[in-house]
């Protein structure tokens, strides 16, 4: 396997299986603490991913680009 069929692979510092699109690398595997998935929007904390639930904390816990969707209630 040649440099040209190297992968991009994506700094995954939380652990969560997701990586971080602006912390990358190329690499015919991947290096310790990298993977393929580029769609973590928060790599510094492992429940926040695009598979995680959503919380009512005022954080995008599932990366889709809203906070608390669904969760909000009017008192």
């Amino acid at each position: 396997m040649g440099a040209s069929d190297a992968s991009s692979w994506y700094a995954d510092a939380d652990g969560d299986g997701y990586g971080d699109a602006t912390s990358t690398t190329a690499a015919c595997t991947a290096p310790t603490g990298y993977v393929s998935d580029a769609t973590d929007c928060d790599d510094s904390d492992s429940s926040v991913h695009p598979e995680a639930e959503e919380r009512c904390n005022d954080l995008d816990d599932d990366c889709d680009g809203e906070a608390d969707e669904g969760l909000e209630s009017t008192w």
